[in-house]
């Protein structure tokens, strides 16, 4: 998705931090979230239990990246995309260890 992102700045530019319209941020967290809560069902299929419902935690996850992405835009992309990915790597494990 950062990939995507940055290859695009001005495109996503234009949809993601631009206050007039929010369609797209919201089509990008809808399918985000679609993703993830299925990557979440998949895993509870294995027999994992996870700690809330898949559709909780995929809102939460999906929301976060989504914004994320957003706020990387409207701060110039002043990190690299890796670096960006490891900070998210980092949030995501740091959530996990919390609870």
């Amino acid at each position: 998705m950062l990939e995507q992102i940055a290859m695009h700045q001005r495109f996503y530019s234009l949809m993601m931090v631009e206050k007039e319209t929010h369609s797209l941020t919201n089509l990008m967290r809808q399918q985000l979230t679609r993703d993830i809560e299925n990557d979440l069902k998949r895993t509870q299929e294995k027999g994992i239990q996870l700690p809330m419902p898949p559709e909780v935690m995929a809102q939460f996850y999906g929301g976060a990246i989504v914004t994320l992405g957003g706020w990387w835009l409207e701060n110039g992309m002043s990190i690299s995309i890796e670096e960006l990915a490891h900070y998210l790597d980092l949030l995501l494990t740091g959530l996990e260890l919390l609870s």
